[in-house]
C-alpha cells in the first residue's frame, strides 16, 4: 500500500474502553463477557444487545452521540439493525491495530482525528501517529466528537483526504513513468 488515510481509527480496543468506561461499567462488561464465553462453551447462543440505546439498557455504545448518529444513519440504511452480539464486543476488546503501526514505513499516511473524540480516544490516536515510522505522514485534527468527521466536518475531512491521495498518488505516478 502506497497511500492511506485513517479517520478516527480505533487504536486499541482494550485501552479505548479502559479510558471511556467507568470502573463499574468495565466490571459489568467483564462479567457479561465471561458469562457469554461460558454459554458458548455449553452450546448456548451468544447474547444479543443493542448497538446503541437512549436509556440505561446494555448496549455497545452507551453514549448519546453514538445513539443520535446511528439512529439518524439508520434512516438512510433501512436494512441496519440495532443489535450486536456480546461475543463481538468481547472480540473487539482484543482489536489492537497499534501492534502493527511499525509496519507503516513506506506508506504516505494521514490520520484524521476529532479533538474531543471519546468513542476512539483522540489521545490514543495522537500517540499512534507519533509511532508511525513513515516520514511522509500527516495528522489532521478537526473540532468535535467522533461523529463530527462524518457530519459537520465532513466537507473538510473528505476534501483533505482526497487532496492527500491526489498529491501522493501523483508523485507515485511520476516516479513510475
Amino acid at each position: 500500500m502506497k497511500v492511506a488515510v485513517s479517520q478516527v481509527p480505533t487504536i486499541s480496543g482494550y485501552r479505548g474502553k479502559q479510558e471511556t468506561l467507568t470502573k463499574e461499567a468495565l466490571l459489568n462488561r467483564s462479567q457479561r463477557f465471561t458469562q457469554a464465553r461460558l454459554n458458548r462453551e455449553h452450546g448456548v447462543d451468544t447474547e444479543i444487545i443493542k448497538t446503541v440505546s437512549n436509556n440505561d439498557q446494555p448496549c455497545a455504545y452507551p453514549d448519546l452521540a453514538s445513539y443520535n448518529y446511528m439512529s439518524k444513519q439508520a434512516k438512510r440504511c433501512p436494512n441496519w439493525r440495532n443489535f450486536t452480539t456480546v461475543a463481538s464486543l468481547d472480540l473487539a476488546q482484543t482489536y489492537e491495530p497499534i501492534s502493527y503501526i511499525y509496519r507503516i514505513k513506506e506508506t504516505a499516511f494521514m490520520i484524521i482525528i476529532a479533538s474531543d473524540d471519546t468513542t476512539t480516544p483522540a489521545n490514543l490516536q495522537q500517540e499512534a501517529f507519533k509511532k508511525i515510522p513513515s516520514t511522509n505522514k500527516e495528522l489532521v485534527t478537526v473540532p468535535g466528537s467522533h461523529y463530527s468527521v462524518y457530519e459537520e466536518c465532513f466537507d473538510k475531512t473528505s476534501q483533505t483526504a482526497a487532496e492527500w491521495f491526489a498529491k501522493n498518488l501523483s508523485k507515485i505516478m511520476l516516479i513510475q513513468s
